[in-house]
């Protein structure tokens, strides 16, 4: 039996968009993973990737201070909102303004799935962390 691509309906793929938070920024979602990340200036930061569970875009932001007091890996498949109230004036490190956020927490997962380490390949099996040899 050949393969028939003809049959495969495709989509074209988009990055996550960046998110840079002002003040009143609200993003909900489904949280989709948690990775460190190595920046510019040679720190590491935490970067946070979310989908719209109504529109499916992703988006990324990084950790702050306080969302990464909040925020963990183990909240993977949680439906959060994250609203940006602006800095804090009276709490100031290296010159920055510390950055305030509400952040609320499904009480169970959305996709269990995904909290429970499992992750959807293409042909719709699951695999875990543990699967992957690295």
């Amino acid at each position: 039996m050949a393969f028939d691509r003809s049959k495969i309906s495709m989509k074209k793929l988009q990055p996550p968009q960046q998110i840079k938070f002002t003040p009143g920024d609200v993003v909900c979602g489904e949280l989709l993973g948690v990775e460190k990340i190595r920046l510019r200036d040679g720190g590491i930061a935490a970067r946070y990737m979310i989908r719209d569970m109504e529109t499916g875009e992703e988006f990324q932001f990084l950790g702050t201070t306080q969302i990464d007091q909040m925020l963990s890996p183990e909240d993977i498949g949680y439906y959060l909102e994250i609203c940006y109230l602006g800095e804090d004036a009276t709490v100031e490190r290296n010159g920055r303004r510390m950055r305030v956020f509400e952040i609320a927490k499904s009480e169970f997962p959305v996709n269990s799935r995904a909290a429970a380490g499992q992750h959807q390949l293409e042909d719709g099996t699951y695999i875990t962390d543990q699967d992957i040899p690295f």
